[in-house]
């Protein structure tokens, strides 16, 4: 039994990284899967297009200090709410 080739992949829109994995190499008997794979990656860039400038190390570095700034905010917080509601004003 001879399953179907899988539909061709569509070029990525501009400005959008795919996270998909690399397309796999073309099963023995298919010889359209090439070609349709070879044409999805070619496109024209326009005169006025700019670059992908996504740096990943500072986008991380962004998202750690978020969480950061929630985590000690959140704990804050707690400790704040937890010391009016037993009514502490001190170590001792």
């Amino acid at each position: 039994m001879v399953t179907p080739a899988p539909p061709a992949r569509q070029a990525p829109r501009r400005g959008v990284l795919s996270m998909a994995p690399p397309p796999r190499a073309a099963l023995a008997g298919s010889t359209n899967a090439t070609s349709s794979v070879e044409a999805s990656n070619a496109l024209p860039m326009s005169s006025g297009e700019k670059e992908d400038t996504f740096n990943c190390a500072l986008y991380s570095l962004k998202a750690f200090s978020i969480a950061t700034a929630l985590v000690v905010a959140g704990g804050a917080a707690s400790v704040w709410s937890v010391k009016t509601y037993l009514g502490v004003r001190d170590v001792r």
